[in-house]
């Protein structure tokens, strides 16, 4: 086998992150679709800050507007965010008191753009009922993000929230356009005379936004920006645009656009980046599909914590993953694994759910080696060892191969290799003779290890477990296999269950999530579900063949309400039922 050098651990990367004052972040569900909230401009930052330090003196609810809610045909000027501050007529076209007001530009309204069917989808959404919704389809977007992440800033103590619907980007027609956005300067109240229109404001496209059908989930993007000026935006864009691509999964009105995976460059840029060298709405994707892993797997209320947290970045992120019994390197490490195969086979956290449809996101495997005969992987040049930027991941695969040995360890100087090896890891899964698929951690460490058997399939995944720093990860591997089909006995192979077995799930009592630890003496094909203390079920946490061996699997029942269950296993012509209790 060959036998690489070891080089210093860290290159340094600087990380590009884009925000403008309105914008151009780019947007949801169409290449063209542009998200004009400022975040963390200079200006933005300031404005918060004032909006904060005159909540925390009592001085917000101010009830500027008229103590009598307006009527229907009512209009009223406004101020927009273009190049400069600009005054606009509205009209009032829909209203809930208490919870919104939808002005028209009366412009538009004389366009024939804003029809009644463009006012009742957008009513319903906001207000009625959205799609498929995570939270409650029998609520609309205001209801659904605030049940997520909490209340708006009510700047001006009324309880409603304007939308404003106006031609934002008149002269893009067939281009990129802004679809909409929200202005930090509307809840600043130390803002020059002119500039914004001290109430909560949410500003959506008339124009290219209602043609393109666009309108309700950037409502719920904007809405959940809008709710960000009271918690805070997050000092990475990444975060705040993933949360706020979120709410719109939650409320079923966002559209699973994963062909970055399939982009080598994609998967191997940092985590956290934004605006680098590549379209931006794929950043969006990337940001949207992060946050809807860590919403699978803990749940809503675990985005929800992310987003108050007074802690930002990644400290922030792992605070939060560490109270809920995980990590944020924990989390970056399944996270990557999950993209490469996402096979409810394999374990609760290596798949995404079916309900919000990212069942066929799978990151694409750029090198191979084996197939068949004996070999080895060729050494890498000098000064050529691979990296992982921050919070990335490289995959490469063995086809055909058995006995496989892999070195695998972080490169770095003595004396920074156990902070080397700390910030990357692996995990490889096997398909064996029989189709059947395991997994095992790849740790790195000094040696080979070792891997016996026949296998059509070894893919690996490697990932820089550190996001939100600015530095690569080097690391080096080689590895070796017999011919397939000689795999060599071994006395020293683990000894298989003798029968089914159930384990009780830990924690227990729990909230929300737990661990369920089952035992198989051969493969075969598993049901793991949980019923209510009437015997409906009410949850399936696994279904589909399993390997011999060891498993653990993790439950999460955030949308359960407290009190005591049933787990049931069902495998190999045995049944076995345990309990377990959800405390809230």
């Amino acid at each position: 086998m060959y036998k690489n050098q070891l080089l210093t651990a860290f290159a340094v990367l600087m990380l590009l992150t884009v925000v403008d004052a309105r914008g151009q972040h780019a947007g949801h569900d169409l290449p063209g679709h542009v998200c004009g909230t400022d975040a963390t401009s200079p200006e933005a930052l300031e404005a918060l800050a004032n909006f904060r330090q005159a909540r925390e003196r009592g001085d917000l609810a101010i009830a500027r507007k008229s103590a009598s809610p307006p009527d229907i045909g009512d209009q009223r000027p406004f101020k927009v965010s273009e190049d400069s501050w600009v005054e606009m007529d509205f009209e009032l076209i829909d209203k809930e008191d208490g919870l919104y007001y939808l002005w028209a530009e009366v412009g538009e309204i004389a366009s024939g753009r804003i029809t009644a069917d463009v006012i009742a989808e957008l009513r319903s959404a906001l207000v009625e009922s959205t799609p498929g919704s995570i939270i409650n389809e029998n609520a609309g977007v205001i209801a659904n993000n605030e049940a997520v992440l909490g209340p708006p800033p009510d700047y001006d103590g009324d309880g409603v929230t304007d939308v404003l619907m106006y031609d934002i980007d008149p002269g893009s027609d067939g281009g990129s356009f802004v679809a909409g956005y929200v202005h930090s300067a509307d809840i600043n109240p130390n803002a020059s005379p002119g500039i914004g229109n001290q109430a909560d404001i949410l500003y959506l496209d008339s124009n290219q936004g209602i043609r393109n059908g666009t309108t309700p989930g950037t409502a719920a993007h904007e809405y959940a920006h809008l709710i960000h000026f009271a918690t805070g935006f997050d000092n990475q864009t990444f975060i705040s645009e993933g949360i706020a691509e979120y709410l719109t999964i939650v409320n079923g009105l966002g559209r699973s656009r994963y062909g970055f995976l399939g982009i080598t460059e994609e998967t191997e840029k940092p985590l956290f980046s934004w605006g680098q060298g590549s379209s931006i709405v794929r950043d969006y994707a990337r940001a949207e599909l992060f946050m809807r892993y860590i919403g699978e797997q803990f749940s809503p209320e675990t985005v929800s914590a992310i987003a108050a947290n007074p802690y930002k970045g990644a400290d922030g992120i792992d605070s939060v993953l560490t109270a809920a019994g995980s990590s944020l390197a924990e989390v970056v490490m399944n996270y990557h694994a999950a993209n490469l195969v996402n096979d409810a086979r394999l374990g609760a956290a290596f798949v995404y759910s079916s309900q919000v449809e990212a069942s066929g996101a799978r990151a694409t495997i750029p090198v191979t080696y084996g197939g068949g005969s004996a070999g080895d992987t060729p050494p890498f040049a000098d000064g050529e060892l691979p990296g992982v930027e921050s919070g990335a991941a490289a995959y490469f695969e063995f086809k055909n191969v058995a006995d496989l040995r892999i070195s695998f360890d972080a490169a770095a100087a003595p004396v920074i290799l156990p902070a080397a090896r700390e910030s990357i890891g692996g995990r490889i899964f096997f398909q064996d003779e029989m189709g059947t698929w395991s997994t095992q951690p790849l740790d790195p460490q000094e040696g080979e290890q070792v891997f016996p058997g026949n296998y059509f399939k070894a893919r690996v995944v490697v990932a820089n477990k550190k996001p939100g720093r600015t530095f690569v990860t080097r690391y080096n591997y080689d590895a070796s296999w017999a011919a397939f089909g000689q795999a060599t006995p071994t006395e020293d192979a683990p000894e298989l269950p003798s029968r089914v077995a159930l384990d009780q799930n830990y924690p227990n009592p729990f909230n929300p999530v737990t661990n369920i630890a089952f035992s198989l003496p051969q493969s075969t094909d598993v049901r793991l579900f949980v019923v209510d203390l009437l015997g409906r079920r009410v949850a399936t946490v696994a279904d589909g063949a399993f390997p011999a061996g060891e498993h653990t699997v993790r439950f999460s029942a955030d949308r359960l309400p407290s009190g005591t269950y049933l787990y049931v296993l069902e495998a190999a012509g045995e049944r076995m039922t345990k309990q377990l209790t959800l405390l809230k």
